[in-house]
């Protein structure tokens, strides 16, 4: 079986954002408890609407693909 790892944290340290900035920019797309759950690494699954919500958040901050 593959697995696909989503590492958050690293994610959000090299393009100088925070967990915080991230659960305020995904307000009404993804719960702040969510958000900070995934930048901990502690989420064994994650729903592919909410990862698909994190990511958009994501290009918005960065304007880049992600």
């Amino acid at each position: 079986m593959r697995t696909v790892q989503f590492t958050l944290r690293h994610y959000l340290a090299a393009h100088g954002l925070s967990a915080y900035r991230l659960a305020q920019a995904a307000r009404g797309r993804v719960s702040e408890r969510t958000v900070y759950a995934l930048a901990r690494g502690e989420t064994s699954r994650v729903d592919l609407g909410t990862l698909g919500a994190v990511m958009t958040t994501l290009e918005e901050l960065t304007g880049e693909p992600v």
